[in-house]
């Protein structure tokens, strides 16, 4: 069953197996998918004995890690049941704000139960459900110089005021609030495998309730003197729930055709709400007429709160046969029909909000002198933020009216695979694979003009992938090596554009930046190669170079272009005056389809001394090597970087435990990432009411590698 790739990433644990699958997908199980999948099965319940496992780690990074696991038959043979947990605690990137004294963390607490039952020999039924929540508190890092004027001491804005001159290996932010995620997953998973002799039929359900709610950072750079309000907006609040449905039916152990016909059937539906700091009201400087900087005050800070809520259902139909031409040569062919459909809808208010008047307080009685206009003034009441005036309350207003956008589509996916093993040792293929991928969102774009709101979703995507490789052993199978080379074409591939101003034309005209999903046209060539060499049982070494060219087709694309020459803007921040009569810039581009370098390489080695009859030591190295990247965003090109990680221990040679230390990033290797294009500008509000300010802050983002850490771990499993 699909889940999201957080419980790959964040809560791996008491796994069975984890299975590596190239190319396109989609026409033997599951959810199609361009270029790969990753299967992870959990450990299933033993109907026979009893067994569990325990193992701890803690690190210098404030980590703590905690997983378990425990396994009992209730009826042997027939039923059992296994639970498992994990508890990780640590601090994050560990990157600190010099105006907000919280420290970064990552929390995250899952278990999961398992039931299996097996009433008869070829019947096998397995449900699982799992919980998980993670919470994550993040600081923006920042690096620069500070503000660097004009200088203006009667309102106490001069130069630096701001934050001092910060590293990008400083590992600061300066921030006056942490951005939160806060993610909750539930899945309920069953299985039903019924064995027909000649045949099996499997059945495979999904029941996931996903809650992903974001606070964003705001006031990145200390522009603003005064801290958020205890509840700040919420970035994101997803709302989501799956349910899928899998039958297929497969042939076993046919000498010549084997096959398999199945039907799939998911359907999501989510809502995506996001709020935005919006237009000023008046007293945001203050109760007064007269700005006052020192005043700043964010209660009077207008919001748009939008939801683009979006369901789909994809329902499916696939086959697929294995010809064995010769106990040597199989070929593999495959097909899947996709009938899609989506439905999203959007829609933006300003919520209510309190705008000063300057009146007295006296004033606080509903009576309107000096008169107002009621449609904007519905009436006066006491400031709560400035005690000797009154305020008055603005209503909600709907910016965006609720636009329902529609999609109904057909696809088809299919793929064949050619295999012959010329001797045992070798073995050759080649492949092609026809892949879709449906269309996605842009959830928080801030615009009523219709040029921006066709942007909301984009087209589905296609591609062709060709793919060929060999399979080699030597020396008695003690080395191995694999190659496999692809070329992938894609039409309308999904890219993401990353730092993308437009205009926002929901109030007063004003830049917003967000990440935009478009569709491009491109081409992906690459090369994978994997060496490995057991000379002995106690030492090993494997390496595994990865190279990938995917590169745009001179596709059109959002971009910033301020100087309206084409060429895509660095360092540049566009002025609303620069838009002219648009609302978003456009330029053709070749740039690489992601913000990874072209290759990469990982060294990996083992050495096992035995110390006892039952005991031996281990020493495993695992390099990961980085090359300089000119692809990393914003135009940013980091340098190359090796990182490597060094474990020692002691196990036992049946595996039933272990108790090591180890080293990540051991030789401490400091690289610059990512950085931003250019200095953040100034917050739109300080500039609102004409404050003679410079459009810098001083400072960029910034991100680094892993910091170095050193730990212990312990297992034990009976």
């Amino acid at each position: 069953a699909p889940v999201s790739e957080v419980l790959i990433a964040e809560a791996l644990y008491d796994i069975g197996q984890v299975e590596v699958l190239r190319g396109p997908q989609g026409t033997l199980r599951g959810r199609p998918s361009a270029t790969g999948a990753i299967t992870v099965t959990t450990k299933r319940p033993n109907l026979t004995k009893i067994e569990g496992a325990v193992s701890v780690t803690v690190s210098t990074l404030n980590q703590f890690r905690g997983e378990a696991g425990l396994n009992v038959p209730l009826v042997q043979d027939v039923l059992a049941v296994r639970v498992a947990g994990v508890v990780d605690h640590n601090e994050n990137d560990g990157v600190r704000s010099l105006f907000h004294p919280d420290k970064p963390y990552q929390r995250m607490h899952s278990w999961r139960v398992s039931a299996r039952l097996k009433p008869v020999e070829n019947l096998d039924i397995n449900v699982m459900y799992q919980d998980f929540k993670s919470t994550r508190a993040t600081l923006n890092q920042v690096a620069g110089s500070g503000y660097a004027g004009p200088l203006r001491p009667a309102q106490g804005i001069t130069a630096g005021y701001n934050g001092p001159v910060i590293s990008p290996f400083d590992r600061l932010a300066l921030t006056n609030n942490a951005g939160i995620r806060d993610l909750k997953h539930q899945n309920l998973i069953g299985t039903i495998a019924l064995d027909l002799g000649s045949h099996k039929l499997n059945y495979v359900g999904q029941y996931n309730k996903t809650n992903n709610v974001n606070y964003g950072t705001y006031n990145l750079t200390h522009m603003l003197p005064r801290p958020l309000p205890a509840n700040p907006p919420r970035a994101l609040d997803g709302r989501s729930k799956l349910i899928t449905h899998e039958l297929r039916l497969e042939s076993v152990g046919n000498t010549f055709w084997d096959y398999g016909i199945g039907a799939y059937y998911e359907k999501t539906t989510s809502d995506n709400l996001n709020d935005r700091y919006a237009p000023v009201n008046l007293g945001i400087w203050g109760g007064s007429a007269t700005p006052n900087y020192s005043l700043f005050n964010f209660n009077y800070h207008a919001i748009f709160s939008g939801n683009f809520a979006v369901n789909w259902k994809n329902q499916a139909i696939f086959a697929n046969s294995t010809f064995h031409f010769t106990p040597k040569t199989d070929l593999f062919v495959g097909v899947r029909y996709i009938d899609y459909k989506q439905d999203s809808t959007l829609n933006v208010d300003q919520l209510a909000s309190l705008s000063a008047t300057t009146l007295p307080a006296v004033l606080c009685n509903g009576t309107t002198n000096p008169p107002l206009d009621p449609a904007d003034f519905p009436g006066l009441i006491a400031s709560p933020f400035f005690p000797t005036q009154c305020d008055t309350r603005i209503p909600l207003k709907t910016f965006i009216p609720r636009q329902t956008l529609g999609a109904k589509e057909n696809a088809w996916v299919y793929n064949a695979s050619l295999t012959h093993r010329f001797t045992d040792d070798i073995t050759a293929y080649a492949s092609f694979g026809h892949s879709w991928r449906p269309r996605t969102n842009n959830l928080n774009l801030l615009s009523n003009d219709p040029r921006i709101t066709q942007l909301s979703t984009t087209r589905s995507e296609t591609s062709n992938n060709y793919e060929a490789g060999l399979k080699m052993a030597f020396l008695d199978r003690k080395l191995t090596a694999n190659i496999a080379v692809f070329h992938q074409v894609y039409k309308d591939f999904i890219y993401s554009a990353p730092s993308v101003y437009y205009l926002n034309t929901l109030a007063e005209p004003r830049t917003e930046v967000t990440t935009f999903a478009t569709n491009a046209n491109a081409k992906s060539t690459g090369v994978d190669l994997e060496l490995a060499y057991r000379p002995s049982r106690q030492f090993s070494i494997s390496a595994n170079v990865n190279y990938a060219h995917g590169r745009l087709a001179n596709a059109l694309i959002p971009c910033n272009d301020a100087d309206n020459n084409g060429i895509s803007d660095i360092g540049i921040i566009p002025s609303v005056a620069s838009f002219g009569s648009e609302v978003l810039k456009y330029c053709r581009s070749n740039t690489a389809t992601s913000f990874q370098p072209d290759w990469r390489a990982t060294l990996q080695s083992e050495y096992n001394l035995p110390i006892s009859d039952e005991t031996n030591a281990y020493i495993r190295t695992l390099v990961n090597y980085t090359p300089s990247n000119p692809f990393a965003p914003n135009g940013f090109t980091s340098k190359a970087y090796a990182l490597v990680n060094l474990f020692l221990g002691v196990r036992g040679d049946d595996g039933k435990w272990d108790v090591g230390v180890f080293s990540r990033n051991l030789f401490n290797s400091t690289q610059i990432v990512s950085q931003g294009s250019s200095e953040f500008g100034i917050d739109p509000e300080l500039a609102f009411f004409g404050l003679p300010l410079s459009t810098s802050s001083g400072y960029r983002s910034v991100g680094l590698t892993p910091r170095r850490e050193f730990g212990l771990t312990a297992r034990f499993s009976f």
